[in-house]
């Protein structure tokens, strides 16, 4: 971890570092990443609250350490993005159903009844479009194009899927092992999940934001896990998958929720089901 924004003076730096282990060593700190950089170096902020509102940078400074203006990173002359660039407005654009509607689907990942994953069979094309183009940007790409901009929860980033080595849409969710250079993405054109290298990630390119996530999240309407703490149980999952799963179904939305997820009737045209 690099510690962002401090331009120490030569004289204070033993004064610094003393101040440092008294006050941070073998702490519970809040860490929000800022920057990755080559080595898998993460460039970050740390915070003495959940909220983020008590900097231990501020606090140098409050203290009288020589800890100079925020001045910006530098990696080989080159200057990297800076903080106000990396609290833009980032995201993906989605697509929501209308309730009473009839929607063909392609299953792509299931979870559980209350979280599975659906394409819009009529989008078929524009997915194949969109796989062609994220091939012809990162596939062979030079590890140090495009870098990740942030390693937070919600960030939007291409990812390679190690089942066939090609480059995917996805969003962070899940930061947890990122000290053994691990961030947990989720492809938002298919909704499942992967532990992933961070070298195996990159920043996504603003053209590919604007087209929506091909992946709609759904659950059975009118269904609920039989059991106290509202899991479902490992047979009801393996039945539903068993039944779903890669297959071509019609989903009635009764309902969308405020989190986009949503509630549908399915019928399998396949069968009798």
């Amino acid at each position: 971890t690099l510690f962002r924004s401090v331009d120490l003076r030569r004289e204070s730096f033993d004064e610094t570092v003393t101040w440092l282990n008294e006050t941070i060593l073998e702490q519970e700190l809040y860490c929000k990443a800022v920057q990755l950089k080559k080595q898998n170096v993460l460039v970050t902020q740390l915070f003495f609250d959940e909220r983020g509102t008590k900097s231990v940078f501020d606090e140098m400074q409050g203290g009288g350490l020589s800890a100079a203006a925020a001045v910006p990173l530098t990696n080989g002359g080159n200057t990297l993005p800076q903080q106000p660039n990396l609290r833009r407005e980032v995201k993906y654009n989605t697509i929501t159903l209308s309730p009473d509607s009839y929607n063909d689907l392609s299953v792509t990942w299931v979870d559980d009844p209350s979280h599975f994953w659906c394409q819009l069979l009529g989008n078929t094309d524009v997915l194949e479009k969109l796989m062609d183009d994220l091939a012809e940007v990162y596939a062979n790409q030079d590890p140090a194009a495009l870098p990740l901009q942030s390693c937070t929860v919600g960030y939007p980033c291409c990812a390679k899927f190690y089942e066939d080595d090609s480059w995917y849409r996805g969003i962070i969710t899940n930061v947890s092992l990122i000290a053994t250079g691990q961030i947990e993405v989720r492809f938002v054109d298919y909704g499942n999940t992967q532990q992933t290298e961070l070298s195996d990630v990159r920043d996504l390119k603003d053209n590919f934001l604007k087209i929506p996530c091909q992946a709609l999240n759904f659950s059975i309407a009118g269904v609920e896990p039989d059991s106290k703490d509202g899991l479902w149980a490992d047979e009801a999952k393996m039945l539903f998958e068993k039944l779903i799963k890669f297959k071509h179904v019609v989903g009635l939305v009764t309902s969308v929720e405020n989190s986009g997820k949503h509630r549908v009737k399915l019928i399998d045209t396949t069968s009798d089901l």
